[in-house]
C-alpha cells in the first residue's frame, strides 16, 4: 500500500506505507517466527521518519545467541581524532552507552582520558546477557542513575547506533541529561537514509530500526530537546553513509534553524512509489524465474525486507549464505531453505539475487566470478 493511509494532522503526522504480517529479519527457525508490521510515518513539521505503533521490542529478540550484528568501524580513528583535536581536556571521563562505543574509547588518547566506562547490561540495566540492543533500548528510558557516574558528569558520552532504535527518544534524552552537565559533549553516531529514500530503496526499512533520517531530520530530532550542534559531518561508505555530531545541553530554550521541507518532499515520494516498485520488481522476477531457478545469496534482513515487503516469496528457490549458522535454516515469509554458498554451483539456479552489503566488495568480486565460469 502506499500514501496515504492515514493522518493526525494535530500532530502533523502522515503514514505513507503499512505492511503486514512481516516475520522477524532475525529469526531463522521453521517454526515459531514473529510476525512485525510496519506503519511508516512521518512529521511535517521535524521531517522525523518512522515506524508508528512499532511491534513490541520484546517480540524482537533473536532466539540465535550467534547472531551479531556489526557497524561501519573504518572511520573510527578519523572521529577520535575529531574529538582530540576539538573538544578534548586533560583527565577525560568517557563514558559509552552501548558495547557499540567501544572501539571509540579504544582509539582515544589514554593520555587525556582518566576514566571511561561502557554502561553494563547485567550490572546497571539488570539484563541478562546477550539479550540485544532491542532491551537494552528499553532499559535506558527507565533507568534513574548509574553508580559509577554519580559522583563526576562525564565530560564525553557516546552514542553510537543506538538513538534509531528508541522507543521513546524523549525518556532517553532525559537520562543523558541526568547524567550530563552544560560541559558534556554528546557524540551521536546514526546511519544515513537519505540516499535510500531518494533512490526508492525499501531494503532500508528494518523492524529494528524505529527512525529513519537525512542529515537535516538528525540533527532536527536532537536539537528539539534543547540541544546545540557544535560540529557534524559524514563518513562515506558503499551502501549507507554514516552521520555524526556533536552536541552540548543548553539552559536557554533554542529554537532550531534546519529546514527539512526538501526531506518531506523525498519521503513523500517514498511512500508514492512502493506500488511501482512491487509492480516492476513482480514482472522482472516473473519473466527470470520462467528461464530458470533464482537464489538469493545472503540471508541479510536487507533481503527479508524486499523479498516480503513485495510479496516475491514465490520466485525464489534457494538461498545461499556463508555464515555456518544459518546454513540449514530458513527465510523470508515462506520459509526458503538456506544452503552453504559453496554450493551455489551445484543447485542448479541459473539467476540470482546478491544480496550483501557493498562494503563487502572482494567477497562479492569473488561470488560474481565464481558465477561467471
Amino acid at each position: 500500500m502506499g500514501l496515504k493511509l492515514a493522518s493526525n494532522k494535530k500532530k502533523n503526522e502522515f503514514t505513507i506505507l503499512k505492511l503486514k504480517n512481516i516475520n522477524q529479519s532475525n529469526n531463522f527457525n521453521l517454526n515459531g517466527v514473529n510476525k512485525v508490521n510496519f506503519n511508516l510515518t512521518y512529521n511535517k513539521k521535524t521531517g522525523d521518519l518512522f515506524l508508528k505503533n512499532p511491534t513490541n521490542h520484546k517480540n524482537l529478540i533473536s532466539p540465535h545467541r550467534w547472531l551479531k550484528y556489526n557497524e561501519p568501524e573504518n572511520h573510527i580513528k578519523k572521529i577520535t581524532k575529531v574529538y582530540e583535536k576539538y573538544f578534548a581536556r586533560k583527565k577525560n571521563f568517557v563514558l559509552g552507552i552501548t558495547y557499540k562505543d567501544q572501539s571509540f574509547i579504544n582509539c582515544i588518547n589514554n593520555k587525556i582520558v582518566s576514566k571511561k566506562y561502557i554502561i553494563d547490561p547485567s550490572k546497571d540495566l539488570k539484563l541478562k546477557k546477550n539479550k540485544g540492543i532491542e532491551l537494552i533500548q528499553d532499559k535506558l528510558t527507565k533507568i534513574k542513575s548509574i553508580s559509577k557516574i554519580k559522583s563526576h558528569k562525564p565530560n564525553l558520552i557516546i552514542v553510537r547506533h543506538i538513538w534509531e532504535h528508541f522507543y521513546n527518544q524523549k525518556k532517553f534524552i532525559n537520562f543523558l541529561k541526568s547524567i550530563s552537565n552544560e560541559e558534556t559533549i554528546i557524540y551521536f553516531e546514526i546511519p544515513d537514509c537519505e540516499k535510500s529514500i531518494i533512490n526508492l530503496d525499501y531494503s532500508m526499512l528494518w523492524e529494528e530500526h524505529i527512525h529513519y533520517y537525512s542529515e537535516k531530520t538528525f540533527l532536527r530530532s536532537i536539537e528539539k530537546f534543547n540541544f546545540e550542534v557544535i560540529k557534524n559531518g559524514r563518513f562515506k561508505y558503499p551502501y549507507e553513509d554514516v552521520l555524526y555530531a556533536f552536541f552540548k545541553l543548553k539552559k536557554n530554550k533554542i529554537t532550531s534553524s534546519t529546514k527539512v521541507s526538501k526531506d518531506v518532499r523525498n519521503i513523500i515520494k517514498y511512500g508514492k512509489n512502493f506500488n511501482n516498485i512491487k509492480e516492476n520488481l513482480t514482472r522482472k522476477l516473473n519473466l527470470i524465474s520462467n528461464s530458470g531457478k533464482v537464489g538469493v545469496i545472503g540471508a541479510s534482513h536487507m533481503a527479508n525486507s524486499v523479498i516480503s515487503f513485495f510479496d516475491l516469496d514465490k520466485y525464489i528457490s534457494d538461498i545461499y549464505d556463508g555464515n555456518k549458522h544459518k546454513i540449514g535454516k530458513y527465510y523470508f515469509n515462506n520459509r526458503i531453505k538456506i544452503y552453504d554458498i559453496e554450493k551455489i554451483l551445484i543447485n542448479n539456479c541459473k539467476n540470482f539475487i546478491i544480496a550483501i552489503n557493498p562494503m563487502h566488495k572482494k567477497f562479492i568480486k569473488s561470488i560474481k566470478s565464481k558465477l561467471n565460469k
